[in-house]
């Protein structure tokens, strides 16, 4: 049987035990996905046990912004404070911080997560990791005219920076929308569509995402053929505020939203897997087992070294007598390494090859053997 060298038997048994908490990081990395809109709210929650002594709450890897221990404690600055809101609810003996962020921005994006402690002592398995991503649709629209069609016709063109969303443009005019001239045009920074208006009647255009309706009252990036007198608001109080019905959207409160939009990304999504982190332990797992690789290699290498040298060497026994045994000169143990004042001692290991020299001096004999 062969004996690992230590520093091989250290690496390999490190390696094999990365590689096992990197399977379990992989099984428990779960955590909630939730899409909302720039502009908009989200509601995180977190659970953790009611006789948790410290429960802290984070994005990424900042350090903790909320910390809830003898008293709430809510570190960040006062114009983000006002955006971020955190709630303890008890429902059935169980706990669970709720945080809402307000007027979603693109920075709030990102992996939120609790931390939980049980006297000082962390509960790692108790971890809640939220996704956030905050979708934000095109910016607003501006628009220019294009060319005279004739009689009362003039045809414009709308422009919009484009978001992580797809998007349109919409024009409405004497209360009713406008069709299109052409689907919308894309390219790497903004989104164009072109309308035919008439020129004695005020326009009103604005910017949406594809599959989002936008009510006349709501459409005021940019208006056109405006007269003295005449409201920059598409639906001023004298006027009839709208020729449709409204589409509303049902919140989980069960509470009508009379914004006009129907828009399918601020109904929150939810999934079992939180993506990035499988990714990341991944990359962890494949490296690993990597180094496992080179650890065994490693150590392959140096017992066949090992194995060889023995095969050379075990066996080799010169006596003193000036003859030589198996046509091997006597003085041939002292150029394995050993200088002839090393026969002296009773023994010597040659460095690196596991073989163990013995001498007698008085009965003139010198033993190579190998070392298990």
């Amino acid at each position: 049987m062969f004996k690992l060298d230590q520093v091989t038997a250290t690496f390999i048994i490190t390696t094999c035990l990365m590689f096992v908490i990197t399977l379990l990081n992989v099984h428990t990395c779960e955590c909630k996905h939730i899409y909302s809109v720039k502009g908009k709210s989200a509601q995180l929650n977190f659970p953790f046990p009611c006789d948790s002594t410290e429960v802290t709450l984070q994005q990424s890897v900042d350090p903790p912004f909320f910390r809830f221990a003898d008293g709430f404690v809510l570190s960040m600055p006062q114009s983000e404070s006002n955006r971020f809101k955190v709630q303890i609810s008890v429902e059935n003996g169980n706990c669970s911080l709720d945080l809402t962020i307000s007027n979603l921005r693109y920075i709030d994006e990102g992996i939120y997560l609790s931390t939980i402690y049980m006297d000082g002592q962390l509960l790692d398995e108790l971890t809640t990791r939220i996704w956030l991503r905050v979708d934000y649709p095109p910016d607003k629209a501006s628009c220019v005219e294009v060319q005279d069609k004739g009689g009362d016709w003039v045809s414009i063109d709308c422009t919009a920076i484009i978001g992580n969303l797809a998007g349109k443009i919409e024009c409405y005019q004497n209360g009713q929308k406008v069709t299109p001239l052409s689907h919308p045009v894309e390219n790497d920074s903004s989104v164009t569509e072109s309308f035919l208006i008439r020129k004695s009647q005020p326009a009103f255009c604005c910017s949406s995402t594809l599959n989002e309706y936008t009510d006349r009252c709501e459409c005021n990036d940019d208006a056109l053929n405006l007269a003295d007198g005449d409201s920059n608001d598409p639906c001023p109080p004298s006027s009839i505020i709208t020729t449709r019905p409204l589409i509303s959207i049902v919140t989980e409160n069960n509470q009508a939203d009379s914004i006009g939009v129907s828009y399918t990304p601020i109904n929150m999504k939810e999934y079992n897997k939180c993506n990035e982190c499988v990714i990341i332990q991944s990359v962890h797992f494949s490296i690993e087992v990597v180094l496992f690789l080179l650890g065994v290699c490693v150590w392959y290498r140096k017992r066949a070294k090992t194995t060889r040298n023995h095969q050379v060497m075990i066996g080799m026994h010169v006596h003193g007598d000036g003859e030589s045994k198996d046509g091997v000169d006597p003085f041939l143990p002292q150029c394995m390494g050993i200088s002839a004042s090393n026969c002296e001692c009773e023994s010597t290991t040659l460095p690196g090859s596991g073989v163990l020299v013995e001498s007698n001096k008085s009965e003139k004999e010198i033993t190579v053997k190998k070392e298990y």
